[in-house]
């Protein structure tokens, strides 16, 4: 719930919008529809649905328009609507609208420029979110942009595993596989044998330690493997691998 300093901070209406709205908008209906349009774009960067808008900030700007109690922002119209949107857009500076292929061309774009540079889906998320505030472009429906991320993030994080997966040479292979096999029910596999190594500080650990990183050097090459990897890539299937 949003306190009445809070209200005041984020959705006040200034004279010059004030006076934008009326100039604008004949009715009432309109004038409050334009009004929440407004303030919540500008404090989203979106426009919401109207179940989205919480009952006290709907009140609160229809104080600060001065419409009555029994008059009801128009949504229901597409028309009315659409056309309320490309008002606040132009008022606001040409804001872009987040529909059509452009946009929609420029929201993948950003999915996986950011998939490429991060790996946390949370972080593609904010790196697309950033890029379309930093470009002028209104933020798709918060659906959309997971939809797009979650793409983006699999099809990044496949296209990097298939390229080190196609530099291990076929003897690497086989070796590597071998370390995924258990014995007995219950057994630990030679791979998780390895992680378990080293921990301690004991002078038998440290032995393990240097026997494991003699027997990791039989291994070949390994940092031919992952030449020109992102290192933030490498680290993520590193934690991954723990």
């Amino acid at each position: 719930n949003y306190t009445p300093q809070q209200l005041e901070a984020d959705f006040k209406v200034t004279d010059e919008e004030g006076q934008w709205i009326r100039k604008t908008s004949t009715k009432p209906q309109t004038r409050f529809l334009r009004c929440l349009l407004l303030k919540c774009f500008q404090r989203l960067y979106r426009f919401p649905k109207l179940q989205e808008i919480p009952e006290e900030v709907v009140e609160y700007l229809r104080k600060q328009i001065r419409v009555g109690d029994r008059i009801e922002p128009d949504f229901k119209d597409n028309e009315t609507l659409t056309l309320n949107k490309n008002a606040v857009r132009q008022w606001l500076g040409d804001v872009k609208s987040c529909l059509g292929p452009d946009a929609d061309k420029r929201l993948k774009d950003l999915a996986l420029q950011a998939a490429e540079a991060v790996d946390g889906r949370d972080d593609v998320i904010n790196s697309m979110v950033e890029g379309f505030l930093q470009e002028g472009i209104e933020l798709p429906p918060y659906s959309r942009v997971y939809a797009v991320a979650e793409r983006a993030h699999s099809e990044v994080q496949g296209r990097v595993i298939r390229e080190i997966a196609g530099r291990i040479p076929s003897n690497l292979r086989l070796t590597l596989l071998s370390l995924l096999k258990t014995g007995n029910a219950g057994s630990l596999s030679q791979f998780n044998s390895l992680k378990l190594a080293g921990k301690g500080i004991s002078r038998n650990q440290l032995n393990v330690l240097a026997d494991h990183m003699q027997w990791l050097e039989t291994f070949g090459d390994i940092d031919a493997i992952v030449e020109g990897i992102n290192e933030s890539k490498i680290r993520f299937f590193g934690a991954i691998a723990k």
